[in-house]
C-alpha cells in the first residue's frame, strides 16, 4: 500500500460513524444485475474532510429483494490517484478516462457522480413499467380458484429499484420487479427467489416447489401485467373505416391510428410513408396478440395478403418500404404493450386469456385490412370492395 493510499484509508476509518449532509434529494447513479440479483444506487449526501480532495459519500442501494442497504464511502477526488474506499475498508483505484469492467462499474459510477456530478454514465435505468401506472391499492389475485384481495404498494422511483412493487400474501411481503425481461418475485418469509420468465424461471426454478412457482406467477401476472387484458380489449373495438378524406382509420384505438389526411400543404408521399408506417406498426402488435390466440398467426394470412397489393404499389411510387418497415419494427421493439404480450409468450396461458387474445386477434384483422384498403382507395384510387361473381 502506497503512501497516498494509506492517507486514504486511515481517514475513512476515522470519518466513518459521520452523518453526509444530505442532498435535495437521492440521485440515481448506477445499476446493477444479472441472475436474478438487480439493484438501483443512490447518492443520498456528500460531505467535504479537510484532507486533500476526499469526500464522504452516502449511498443507498435498493434490490428486487425489497431490501435498503446504506453505505458510507470515501472517494477522493484527486484524478491523479482516484480511489475510492468503501466501509469494508478496501480501496478500490479508479480508471477515469478508461472504461471500467463491470466488477468495477459501481465504484467507477460513484466516482463520476461525487467528483464529476455526472450521474449514470454507463447504466441504463429501467423506465416504468407500463401497465403499473394505474395500480391500485388492492390487486383481485385468483390462487388455486379462489380470489383473494391482495394489498400492493409501489414503490417510488427516486428511491427505489425501478418497478419494483411489494405484495402482502397471508401476512408474508412478496417483493416483485416488475421487468418485462427479468421479472422476479422474492418471498421474504421463505427467503425464496422466483424466476418469471423462461430464462431466469430455467436458473432459479430448480429447486422451488412447483406450487410457489405457480403462485408466483399468477402474483406477477396480476400485478406487474395490471389492465394490460383490459388493454387487449378495450383496444380492439372495431371502428368504422373512412368514408371522407378527413377521418381516419383506427386500426388499433388509442395505439396505432392511421394518420389523418393531409392539410393542402402537405405532401402527397409524406402522407403515404404515415399510413404506411401505421399499417406496419398495427401488424406487428396484432402478431404479437395473435401469436398467443388458438389460431396462431394463421389469421393473419389475408392481411400478409392485402399487406403486400400495399407493398407493391408504394414500391411502384418510389417508397422504400423495407426502410419503412425496419423503422417500425425498431420502434415497436421498445413499445410498453407490444413487450408485455411478447413476455406472455414465455409464461403458461389459461384458457380465458387464451380466449381473451383470441377474440382480440380476430378483431383487429379486419382493422388492419381497413386500414390498407385505406391507403389504396386514397393513393392507387382502387376500392376495397372486389368482384367476386
Amino acid at each position: 500500500m502506497n503512501a497516498a493510499n494509506k492517507v486514504l484509508l486511515t481517514t475513512g476509518v476515522a470519518l466513518f460513524g459521520m452523518s453526509a449532509s444530505q442532498a435535495a434529494e437521492a440521485q440515481y447513479f448506477s445499476s446493477e444485475g444479472r441472475s436474478g440479483h438487480y439493484a438501483d444506487m443512490f447518492l443520498v449526501g456528500t460531505q467535504k474532510t479537510s484532507i486533500e480532495q476526499n469526500v464522504m459519500a452516502t449511498v443507498r442501494i435498493s434490490n428486487n429483494f425489497g431490501e435498503i442497504e446504506m453505505r458510507d464511502f470515501v472517494v477522493n477526488c484527486n484524478h491523479h490517484n482516484a480511489q475510492v474506499l468503501d466501509d469494508g475498508n478496501v480501496s478500490h483505484r479508479i480508471r477515469v478516462k478508461q472504461t471500467p469492467s463491470s466488477a468495477e462499474k459501481f465504484t467507477w459510477e460513484l466516482w463520476q457522480a461525487v467528483c464529476r456530478k455526472e450521474f449514470a454514465k454507463i447504466s441504463k435505468r429501467q423506465a416504468p413499467f407500463p401497465a403499473l401506472e394505474k395500480l391500485p391499492d388492492q390487486v383481485s389475485i385468483s390462487f388455486d380458484g379462489s380470489l383473494f384481495s391482495i394489498p400492493v404498494t409501489r414503490l417510488g422511483r427516486k428511491e427505489n429499484l425501478s418497478n419494483l412493487v411489494e405484495a402482502k400474501v397471508d401476512a408474508e411481503q412478496v417483493s416483485l420487479y416488475c421487468d418485462a425481461d427479468n421479472g422476479t418475485a422474492y418471498w421474504a418469509d421463505k427467503k425464496t427467489l422466483v424466476g418469471i420468465g423462461s430464462d431466469l424461471a430455467e436458473e432459479l426454478n430448480g429447486d422451488v416447489s412447483a406450487e410457489l412457482v405457480s403462485r408466483s406467477q399468477e402474483l406477477w401476472n396480476g400485478i406487474c401485467r395490471y389492465g394490460l387484458d383490459r388493454v387487449a380489449s378495450n383496444k380492439t373495438t372495431p371502428v368504422e373505416p373512412p368514408t371522407k378524406p378527413t377521418e381516419r382509420v383506427d386500426l388499433q384505438p388509442d395505439v396505432k391510428p392511421n394518420p389523418p389526411a393531409s392539410s393542402s400543404s402537405q405532401e402527397p408521399h409524406d402522407e403515404a410513408v404515415k399510413y404506411i408506417s401505421a399499417v406496419y406498426e398495427s401488424y406487428i402488435l396484432a402478431k404479437a396478440i395473435c401469436d398467443l390466440s388458438y389460431s396462431g398467426s394463421f389469421s393473419l394470412n389475408s392481411v400478409k395478403a392485402k399487406m403486400k397489393d400495399m407493398d407493391t404499389f408504394a414500391g411502384s411510387q418510389g417508397i422504400d418500404t423495407q426502410l419503412l418497415w425496419e423503422k417500425a419494427t425498431a420502434k415497436m421493439e421498445n413499445d410498453g404493450n407490444y413487450k408485455l404480450f411478447k413476455l406472455y409468450k414465455s409464461m403458461p396461458i389459461e384458457t380465458p386469456d387464451r380466449v381473451r387474445f383470441s377474440s382480440g386477434c380476430s378483431q383487429m384483422t379486419p382493422m388492419i385490412i381497413a386500414g390498407v384498403d385505406s391507403y389504396l382507395s386514397k393513393f392507387a384510387g382502387q376500392s376495397g370492395i372486389k368482384k367476386d361473381f
